[in-house]
């Protein structure tokens, strides 16, 4: 799915300016033949109505670049889940549930305490090396996004039995970091100060210092980028959903008590977690 941003805007309009100079340079070297064909354009005229079409449409398009308009663009979770387990840096995906109670509440009767959510957690892992360039571990930093329900946002499309829940890609944050300790600048040897801010000896360092958290964000991003999310696929000879790693099976459904009552029972949640 395109995410229609400012940046998505521009683009567009840069491609259908160069589309409208391509046709503004074939149509020099084309005759009009109006008047010898009568019943049908001929390719001139049909080059000049494609240009007054690009031309109308690229007005419309061009107000709603400076405007900056952002869409969100809701994945399913399944999708999401797969596609970026398959990128790399990523070790590994898992999913909490969110409890609508809390389990160490002895009151509670387990049967009335459902999942209210879901929380995807993903692992990063970056090999790491100092400024001299030798390994000195690994930056392992784990980042969260929230599950939706589906019937929530009114989202409606491939059956709920088979991914009811939805995830905005852009909207996550970093739930803990495990990083290498810092190396501790030293003076050099010919250096006679105490305080670095009175030599250079600081600025000549190269051991490893840990990235601020805005670099782990930008990493994320990245990676989001270059994620092309998977679609729901149906066989309709065997009446099947897939998506992911997670299957809906129209005939079972249809004809096995069992796995109906499983189906309803489990709602569409994620099949990512262990609950």
């Amino acid at each position: 799915m395109m995410d229609l941003d400012n940046s998505t805007m521009k683009k567009m309009l840069i491609d259908l300016g160069r589309s409208i100079e391509f046709h503004n340079s074939a149509i020099e070297s084309e005759e009009c033949f109006k008047h010898e064909v009568e019943e049908v354009n001929c390719h001139h005229c049909q080059l000049l109505e494609m240009i007054d079409d690009l031309n109308c449409l690229y007005s419309h398009l061009k107000p709603f670049a400076k405007n900056t308009v952002n869409s969100i663009q809701f994945i399913d979770v399944e999708s999401f889940c797969y596609t970026l387990g398959k990128q790399s840096n990523i070790d590994s995906i898992s999913i909490e549930p969110v409890w609508k109670f809390e389990n160490d509440d002895w009151n509670i009767n387990d049967n009335e305490n459902k999942p209210i959510g879901f929380s995807i957690l993903a692992n990063y892992s970056r090999y790491t090396m100092d400024g001299s360039g030798y390994h000195v571990g690994y930056e392992n930093v784990t980042y969260k996004w929230e599950a939706i329900c589906k019937e929530q946002l009114g989202i409606i499309g491939i059956p709920k039995l088979l991914s009811n829940w939805v995830v905005n890609p852009n909207e996550f944050e970093i739930e803990s970091k495990d990083l290498p300790e810092n190396d501790i600048p030293e003076h050099e040897s010919d250096c006679n100060e105490t305080e670095f801010d009175n030599c250079i000896c600081a600025d000549m360092f190269e051991g490893y210092y840990q990235p601020d958290d805005d670099f782990f964000y930008e990493e994320m991003n990245h990676i989001l980028e270059f994620c092309d999310w998977i679609e729901a696929e149906f066989n309709p000879d065997t009446r099947e959903w897939t998506l992911g790693y997670t299957s809906f099976d129209l005939n079972e459904y249809q004809n096995e008590p069992d796995y109906f009552d499983s189906c309803n029972e489990d709602n569409g949640k994620p099949s990512f977690g262990n609950y």
